[in-house]
């Protein structure tokens, strides 16, 4: 398993550096460009292990020859088997007969279960601590009450005492006990930033990226990648919102 987890990771890492260098060749400025191939570049990593299971081409081999028997003083000892520690030591050194110990064998597979059972352990406590954060947030989604107000539009937009600022989960908008007191321009902005966020789902594509993280921790690339698509999420968020008040100096003293 974590032969094939380390080749996908590798294989996603040429593609993701292929589609890098893709971009800056062409000068591609237009960051939903950018999220739209950083989207397939994850779900080509995520699908990777299955995309090697199905281009896997067998080559059937002729068997090989059988190793001849050793024959010490009239036994016949199969080549693949040990010999006993008193006739092993006794074999003159011309025989070249190499048979591994017990303590090798034994130290060989007790560092791949080491390596497999810290690849677990850490993958592990990614996703427990990626479900106990959704699961805190759909608790904070349940309590919310829900803002009937005219300004709100058609969105499910919600508000909510234990947040300090917007928040979006799935389809629905947080919004902190202050958005009562904002003025018409902050209420309109924070609106059409968390609006982009749910209309492009950018909570399910980065929650895909959270698993593809969870999956390839060993990775660079795969936490690169999260970071990088949650950066074109708040861009394309921020300029839908600059379009919305049409200033930016609003905007960004809205930011601040």
């Amino acid at each position: 398993m974590l032969t094939i987890l380390a080749e996908a990771a590798l294989r996603s890492f040429v593609l993701g550096s292929a589609v890098w260098l893709g971009l800056i060749l062409f000068r591609v400025r237009n960051p939903h460009v950018h999220m739209a191939s950083w989207v397939v570049v994850l779900a080509a990593s995520l699908a990777m292990p299955l995309l090697m299971h199905w281009t896997k081409v067998t080559i059937t081999l002729q068997p090989l020859l059988q190793p001849l028997p050793v024959v010490v003083a009239d036994h016949v000892w199969p080549a693949e088997s040990s010999l006993p520690e008193a006739l092993r030591a006794s074999l003159p050194p011309e025989l070249g007969i190499a048979v591994a110990t017990h303590g090798e064998i034994h130290s060989a597979i007790d560092w791949w279960t080491l390596a497999t059972v810290i690849y677990a352990c850490v993958a592990g406590i990614m996703l427990l601590r990626l479900a106990v954060g959704i699961r805190l947030t759909w608790r904070l989604v349940r309590g919310a009450k829900p803002i009937g107000e005219g300004w709100v539009g058609k969105a499910d937009v919600r508000l909510c005492d234990h947040i300090g600022g917007p928040v979006t989960f799935g389809s629905t908008i947080l919004l902190p006990p202050q958005c009562i007191d904002w003025d018409t321009p902050k209420r309109q902005a924070v609106l059409a930033h968390e609006g982009t966020h749910v209309a492009n789902g950018d909570f399910y594509v980065l929650l895909l990226a959270s698993l593809n993280r969870a999956a390839f921790w060993f990775s660079p690339f795969a936490w690169w990648q999260l970071s990088r698509l949650a950066e074109l999420a708040e861009i394309i968020s921020d300029a839908q919102a600059i379009e919305v008040l049409n200033d930016r100096l609003s905007y960004a003293e809205l930011l601040l």
